[in-house]
């Protein structure tokens, strides 16, 4: 065996190749998200405007709680990229595991959160209607509030091993589940009761159920056990929490902060125009979400290729990788734009049923127009923040994103547009939009010179001591897809062959 470390490419297709193919599947099934929020919206919409806004403002109050963990946990991906491309196979699941152990303690505390969800939604000028809807909402999706952030865990580590069909597969079957569960819920079919806003919130629930435990079924399954031993690293370990909230805490904050900056400037800015501007504002959102949800699945194939590329001991090759994904992500979101610009009315028009007033939908159409020229103005922009974040995150750099995310969306999102709104009511919720422009702007801007500056080059994530074992040299660059193929064979006598 030679004595220095084998560096051999873990992927010999293109980068465009590669990057499509990673990314084009977790790119789908982040679209589905947006689409069944859709169909969603569109299914509550029958009861009328202040339920939309109910199911809108309650799914993003939990989300926000939520998302500081699933943002943090999104370092699975990293560490599992890094030891995939480092040809440590077995080290993966760990931290798979321990991402969900993370998850367990988190879900004690949304739990926790239960009972206070009136008396929070209370602190806003929404009317008692629109409150008693966001609690009902609120309160069932906080009591699944696990198997949310489970499911977006397991799936980092898919990602991470370069399997991101089998998520899309699973989040295709959870949201056809969905849809029925909803059915049912909403409307009281089949001889359940008729919940209204609470069915759809316990649909949602019931779907990442299966959402959560059909990729866990494989992740257990005979073959990932004997390739990534994920029947043997499910004990809690400290120092593997200790590496993830290392690297995760900023992500955490960054997905966090900017949750709960969104929630503040929908339920508190937007909201303060009333329950029409709000409702305008989440038809134009549920369109943007088909804009930057794909591209976050883009990115999330950005941090897995960087993170295999990083692993293997290439980061020139990383880099290249990166830039194609870039360039990708810019020029989905760049059409996207367009398409919202173009097609802004009729694309309100899906959300307004017969419930509205001829003048309702007018208003609805005025105001949701305006938002969609805004967005479409920033999404160059969004795409650039959205695709650095995948690669930095690839090499481990979280602080200064997460830092970086956290000054501008208070200053930009919240100060600016408070300051937007206050200074020009006349503008309506367009003012706090225009704000939510130079936030998305300054962001993608501040991240790509991160990028540009090389920094993540002078990080390694795998420290000295780590309670893991070590890489053999012969084993870097080693495919899981040919261990996957070869579990059927008998045992390898060494194991720097690959696992058995």
């Amino acid at each position: 065996m030679s004595t220095t470390t084998d560096h051999r490419a873990p992927d010999q297709r293109s980068p465009l190749a590669e990057i499509l193919a990673v990314g084009l599947p977790s790119a789908a099934t982040m679209l589905s998200y947006p689409l069944m929020q859709l169909v969603d919206s569109r299914m509550v919409s029958e009861l009328g405007p202040v339920a939309v806004a109910a199911q809108g403002n309650g799914g993003l109050a939990v989300w926000v709680i939520g998302s500081f963990v699933v943002g943090a946990m999104t370092i699975v991906n990293t560490y599992v990229s890094q030891n995939l491309g480092a040809g440590r196979l077995k080290r993966t699941s760990a931290y798979a595991w321990n991402g969900l152990w993370v998850c367990a303690f988190a879900s004690i505390f949304t739990t926790l959160m239960i009972p206070f969800a009136g008396a929070y939604f209370s602190l806003f000028p929404h009317e008692p209607e629109l409150v008693r809807l966001e609690t009902a909402y609120a309160q069932v999706t906080l009591a699944g509030a696990f198997f949310m952030m489970a499911a977006r865990t397991i799936h980092q580590f898919f990602y991470g091993v370069h399997k991101s069909s089998v998520v899309l597969a699973t989040a295709i079957i959870s949201h056809v589940a969905n849809v029925v569960f909803n059915y049912v819920f909403i409307f009281g079919k089949f001889g359940f009761p008729e919940l209204g806003v609470a069915g759809a919130a316990l649909g949602t629930v019931l779907a990442t159920v299966i959402e959560f435990a059909l990729p866990m079924a494989l992740f257990l399954s005979p073959r990932y056990a004997r390739v990534y031993a994920t029947r043997e690293t499910w004990r809690l370990s400290g120092p593997r929490v200790r590496e993830l909230l290392r690297i995760g805490w900023p992500a955490g904050l960054q997905s966090g902060n900017e949750m709960l900056c969104w929630k503040l400037f929908v339920l508190g800015l937007v909201g303060s125009f009333g329950a029409m501007h709000a409702a305008a504002s989440w038809f134009a959102l549920r369109y943007m979400m088909l804009s930057f949800m794909p591209a976050v699945g883009i990115a999330y194939g950005i941090t897995a290729v960087v993170g295999r590329w990083i692993g293997a001991g290439n980061r020139a090759e990383a880099q290249r990788r990166a830039v194609v994904g870039v360039v990708l992500t810019v020029g989905y979101m760049a059409v996207c734009g367009v398409l919202m610009v173009v097609f802004r009315e009729p694309l309100i028009r899906v959300f307004l049923s017969s419930e509205y007033t001829p003048e309702e939908a007018a208003e609805a159409i005025r105001i949701g127009s305006m938002i969609m020229i805004c967005a479409a103005v920033f999404q160059v922009f969004d795409a650039l923040g959205i695709a650095m974040t995948g690669a930095l995150r690839g090499a481990g750099d979280t602080i200064i994103p997460g830092v970086l995310n956290a000054i501008f969306a208070w200053a930009f999102l919240l100060a600016g547009g408070w300051f937007i709104a206050t200074r020009y009511p006349q503008l309506g919720s367009l003012g706090p939009w225009i704000g939510a422009a130079a936030f998305i702007i300054a962001l993608g801007a501040a991240l790509t010179w991160r990028w540009s500056s090389g920094a993540w080059k002078r990080i390694d994530l795998d420290r000295p001591g780590a309670p893991a074992e070590a890489a053999p040299e012969a084993s870097r660059g080693v495919e899981p897809e040919a261990a996957l193929a070869a579990d059927a064979a008998p045992a390898p006598t060494s194991p720097s062959a690959g696992p058995a």
